[in-house]
């Protein structure tokens, strides 16, 4: 118990009077093994494991929300803070079990706003000028991952291109189905005949069925 063994003699007959005849304390909330009503026996060893529990109040951060806006007139790469976000705070009541002097749970029992969180509100450019385009064929890969940390881009589509510059961006169109993203262009490929841009797998995805590889599309460059 408490870290340490203690040896003692004991006349009664059950862990519970052992316990008492050698002035040993437990609260109500701390274990015996074996239990209290168990018989004693010579050279019986009694394992005691101390439970505590105490309630303590914390006060913790509330995150906020970002509301975003988008603005047809404005960039697709410009980005206003209309509002700037604000952290709000609140007071947490947990309650905090240890067992032999170490945490095991932590439940929150209530909480209180003592200050509630401001969002953020953010304009967003929505205007994508385009290039004239071209039309062929698209097909997918699995990029390597060092190709997607050679730009800092914004968005996370990327593919690959024999006629448009590295680190550039492009609007590629399915023209099956009409679904279109704009991805940034970090590789160069692909190779064969009408082909005119290898998206990674993850691009392809989200405008076609990656069992058709290869797709028709239209492809044209963002100027802005």
């Amino acid at each position: 118990m408490d870290n340490k063994t203690l040896k003692g003699y004991a006349f009664g007959i059950t862990v519970k009077k052992a316990l008492e005849e050698n002035q040993i304390t437990l609260s109500h909330l701390d274990k015996t093994s074996p239990g209290l009503d168990a018989l004693i026996e010579n050279n019986l060893t009694i394992i005691i494991t101390r439970i505590n529990i105490e309630n303590i109040v914390k006060e913790e951060e509330i995150a906020f929300k970002t509301i975003v806006e988008t603005n047809p007139k404005l960039g697709w790469r410009e980005k206003k803070i209309k509002q700037p976000g604000a952290k709000g705070t609140k007071k947490v009541n947990y309650r905090i079990t240890y067992r032999n002097g170490k945490k095991i749970s932590q439940l929150a029992l209530n909480s209180k706003i003592i200050q509630a969180p401001i969002p953020q509100i953010e304009t967003h450019g929505a205007y994508i000028k385009l290039g004239k385009g071209q039309k062929g064929q698209g097909t997918w890969y699995v990029q390597p991952s060092y190709l997607k940390q050679l730009f800092s881009p914004l968005v996370d589509n990327f593919a690959a291109s024999t006629s448009l510059p590295k680190g550039s961006y492009a609007k590629v169109t399915n023209s099956a189905n009409g679904k279109s993203i704009i991805v940034q262009i970090n590789d160069y490929g692909p190779q064969g005949k009408k082909r005119i841009i290898d998206l990674d797998k993850k691009a392809f995805a989200k405008i076609a069925s990656i069992g058709a590889g290869v797709i028709t599309v239209k492809v044209k460059p963002v100027l802005n």
